[in-house]
């Protein structure tokens, strides 16, 4: 299968009703979409590099979710 990985947007609702775009990370392959972490940051700078390593390091999906949460707690 080839497995990319891809930035995802979203919208979180604050308390007081304001809307804040957020970047989730999605992987797919030839069959679709197989996973997602919504809402990973609201920096999409920092979504994008995080989605580079995924991609350049050819992470396997049952890695996916531990790979995102190691770049989370740098």
């Amino acid at each position: 299968m080839n497995l990319k990985y891809y930035i995802t947007e979203n919208e979180l609702e604050t308390e007081d009703g304001r809307l804040i775009p957020t970047y989730g990370i999605g992987a797919g392959g030839d069959c679709g979409t197989l996973a997602e972490l919504r809402d990973v940051s609201v920096d999409p700078g920092f979504t994008g590099k995080v989605v580079d390593i995924l991609n350049s390091n050819e992470v396997e999906l049952c890695h996916f979710r531990d790979v995102v949460l190691d770049e989370l707690n740098r």
